[in-house]
């Protein structure tokens, strides 16, 4: 008995994928920090497939001072990170920015202030926007560190420095 193999039905869709950065020069450090404040980030480096990124609103590349990007419509899964040194409790957040909209919050850190802690705040999301948006990064910091709250630099001759990293993976 003959059986007609299965057809396919739909394309097997491959999701596109951005890696963002926030990149200084050699032996910068990430930036002071702020007493309960959120402190805005910086990605400047958008790499891969960054073809559903619409705009940013400054300078890109190392040392660039985007700190918001737009995003075409689609479903989303974005991971970040960022480094925190001596700040107390900190938390990164994902703010949609045309409406004030907070799309994630990550965990709860706690970097030391009184033995020269460090953290990795982190966020996982996803989402789906029906029109184009804008996003930034934010942390939230407790206390004030001047010049290296937001990451200390590792001085490592010839390498940028690196901050803020995640990725975007557009699903749909």
């Amino acid at each position: 008995d003959f059986i007609e193999p299965p057809q396919p039905t739909a394309a097997v869709i491959k999701p596109a994928v951005c890696y963002f950065s926030e990149r200084y020069s050699e032996a910068t450090n990430g930036g002071n920090s702020g007493t309960n404040s959120w402190c805005q980030l910086y990605p400047n480096t958008f790499e891969g497939e960054t073809w559903f990124i619409e705009a940013y609103n400054g300078s890109l590349g190392t040392d660039g001072d985007n700190w918001q990007f737009k995003l075409s419509p689609g479903m989303y899964e974005i991971w970040a990170s960022q480094p925190v040194y001596n700040v107390g409790s900190c938390r990164l957040r994902l703010r949609q920015q045309d409406d004030g909209i907070v799309y994630a919050q990550g965990v709860t850190q706690y970097a030391d202030t009184s033995n020269h802690g460090t953290a990795s705040c982190e966020l996982f999301t996803t989402f789906t926007l029906t029109k184009a948006k804008n996003f930034a990064f934010h942390v939230w910091t407790a206390s004030l560190q001047a010049s290296n709250g937001l990451g200390t630099n590792a001085d490592i001759t010839g390498e940028d420095e690196y901050y803020l990293t995640g990725y975007i993976r557009k699903l749909k």
